[in-house]
């Protein structure tokens, strides 16, 4: 494996690693209603915003890692030249969900 392969199997373990710790966010404790803030960052999203987000970056890691690992490692994944239609749907899931969250959160009170 070329350095570069590398490189690509640890930017996938480092993003697998932050995608775990979001969605590990978004359990409360104690019957809490709002989950537990995140370790990077004074924003907090919603829970299903949690969801999505970690999920996104999970599956963005598996494929990371999946095209930096020998092919005959790693039967499962989308086709090289149909990655851009992976990072489009995991980045329009997560904007979608962050938008909602926002709007939910300037909606006037009933």
């Amino acid at each position: 494996m070329a350095p570069s392969d590398w490189a690509q199997v640890a930017l996938g373990a480092v993003l697998a690693v932050v995608g775990f710790v979001v969605v590990r966010s978004s359990r409360t404790r104690d019957g809490a209603l709002r989950p537990r803030a995140l370790p990077f960052g004074t924003w907090s999203p919603s829970v299903p915003t949690r969801y999505v987000l970690g999920m996104s970056l999970l599956l963005f890691a598996y494929h990371a890692v999946a095209y930096g690992l020998p092919s005959n490692w790693v039967p499962l994944k989308v086709p090289a030249d149909r990655f851009w239609m992976l990072a489009a749907a995991l980045t329009l899931a997560g904007a979608a969900s962050i938008v909602i969250d926002m709007l939910e959160d300037t909606e006037p009170p009933a």
